[in-house]
């Protein structure tokens, strides 16, 4: 009975053209998080910046970026990204427990 309910509650809010229920599927299928360690730059960002558009769109408010510690250079350069892309408003460390400076927590518009 609850997935009737459930399933008709979807159904009205999905448009004809059925652009609400693959909306609605991308959303269930989408990682908001994503493993950059051990890549370059070059490889990361593209990654970065389209894990972050994607959860624009879909209305998910956060994101987490794995880039381990190491050195700090490929923290530093997917954070020069986030500071440029109008949809993240704004991103902080994970807490230590969870990884700390190795793993960047972003807030996306």
């Amino acid at each position: 009975m609850a997935v009737i309910i459930f399933f008709a509650a979807l159904t009205d809010k999905c448009s004809a053209d059925g652009s609400g229920v693959q909306r609605w599927r991308r959303r269930l299928r989408f990682k908001s998080q994503i493993d950059v360690r051990g890549m370059r730059t070059e490889e990361a960002i593209p990654q970065v910046e389209e894990l972050v558009d994607e959860a624009s769109m879909l209305n998910i408010g956060e994101v987490r970026i794995l880039h381990g510690k190491g050195n700090g250079i490929l923290r530093q350069m997917i954070r020069e990204y986030l500071r440029t892309s109008p949809v993240v408003e704004g991103y902080e460390d994970e807490d230590i427990q969870q990884g700390g400076t190795g793993i960047t927590v972003v807030r996306v518009r």
